[in-house]
C-alpha cells in the first residue's frame, strides 16, 4: 500500500511540475517597476513608464 501511494505521489508531482514549467513559459514577467500598468481610482490606465526618471512612493496595505 505504501508503494502504491508512493508511486502516486511522485507522479502527481511530476505532472504538476510539468504544467507549471509550461505556463511559466507563457507569461511574461516585468523586470522593471516601469513595465508595469495600473488601473487608478477613476479607472484610467496608469503606466509606470511616465514617472521614468521621477520619484515613486508605493505605499502596500492590507486589512
Amino acid at each position: 500500500m505504501k508503494k502504491i501511494l508512493l508511486l502516486l505521489s511522485a507522479i502527481l508531482y511530476c505532472f504538476t511540475n510539468c504544467t507549471a514549467q509550461k505556463s511559466s513559459d507563457k507569461a511574461t514577467i516585468p523586470q522593471s517597476i516601469y513595465d508595469f500598468k495600473v488601473e487608478g481610482l477613476s479607472g484610467e490606465q496608469i503606466d509606470f513608464a511616465q514617472f521614468k526618471g521621477k520619484k515613486i512612493l508605493i505605499v502596500n496595505t492590507a486589512s
